[in-house]
């Protein structure tokens, strides 16, 4: 099953379990809707029909389903779907996350699902959520932050966008939503990937690639031991994460080395900044060519 097709899955039937969670949810997903104000009524709608059918699912367990008849707030018309809400009532869906039985994570399911997607390209994973407004976008900023998970925020076109690509903090973020089955998914498949990433590296590798990586990375480790032990303030405070992270990971390559990194590098950079660290240690009296 693609990943498209479980995530929306898992979202769409996920149990609704009580009224507090429904609200909570249903807040955000119309807190992601295009909105259009006529009159008295707001019109909100989605591009994504996944989205109507979460909304007639929650509906009649939310307290405020008393105040309007799902079916005559559903209008479909000319292969379109939108919802129509008395302004108060809209309001009233807005600011369920201001009151006090507020559940932020059954909130966050909702955003996802109207504002949301998990990628999987030829390499790596990653989640990204779209934000045409901006106070949803701090809002859900605020949450990850505060549950350490960490992603990058950039504008682009009047739009908010928050990525989050290391796959661990994508498979808890899925956790945290209630989408386990989806992260379960993600963390085979990453580790068939790997596997089969691993086996096709080591088809397609000579020996003489691979010493020459072994001897590399030997004399990156000699490199940063030497300026360690001479004096560790010869180390640069930028280029600390970089020998740490080769410190504790010999066997990695430049690439990974660069993935390792908190924010992500290129390969390139890993060298360039590789390249100043032997500077200083040649400068300092290191002689690679003596090194074992």
């Amino acid at each position: 099953m693609k990943i498209s097709t479980a995530q929306w899955d898992e979202w769409f039937l996920a149990p609704v379990t009580d009224a507090v969670s429904a609200e909570s949810e249903l807040s955000g997903i119309v807190a992601c809707m295009n909105k259009q104000t006529v009159g008295t009524e707001v019109r909100i709608s989605s591009s994504r029909l996944w989205v109507y059918r979460r909304f007639r699912r929650l509906w009649p367990c939310v307290r405020w389903s008393g105040e309007a008849d799902l079916s005559e707030i559903l209008r479909v018309q000319s292969r379109k779907v939108a919802v129509v809400l008395p302004q108060s009532l809209y309001k009233t869906i807005l600011t369920k996350r201001h009151r006090r039985d507020f559940i932020r994570w059954a909130w966050a399911r909702g955003v996802f699902g109207c504002a949301g997607s998990v990628y999987n390209p030829k390499r790596g994973y990653y989640c990204i959520m779209r934000f045409h407004d901006a106070s949803v976008a701090r809002n859900m900023s605020e949450l990850l932050e505060g549950s350490e998970i960490t992603f990058s925020a950039r504008d682009k076109e009047n739009v908010r966008e928050l990525t989050i690509r290391d796959l661990q903090q994508i498979m808890r973020f899925c956790y945290f939503m209630g989408m386990s089955a989806l992260a379960q998914t993600l963390e085979k498949r990453a580790i068939m990937r790997g596997s089969r990433d691993l086996a096709n590296k080591q088809a397609n590798c000579d020996s003489a690639n691979i010493r020459r990586s072994v001897e590399t990375s030997r004399q990156h480790v000699a490199m940063i031991d030497f300026l360690r032990r001479l004096d560790v303030k010869l180390i640069p405070e930028k280029l600390i994460p970089l020998a740490r992270a080769r410190l504790e990971n010999p066997e990695a390559t430049l690439s990974d080395l660069g993935d390792l990194l908190r924010p992500q590098v290129s390969k390139s950079t890993v060298k360039y900044r590789l390249k100043k660290l032997l500077a200083i240690a040649e400068e300092a009296g290191f002689d690679p060519s003596k090194q074992p």
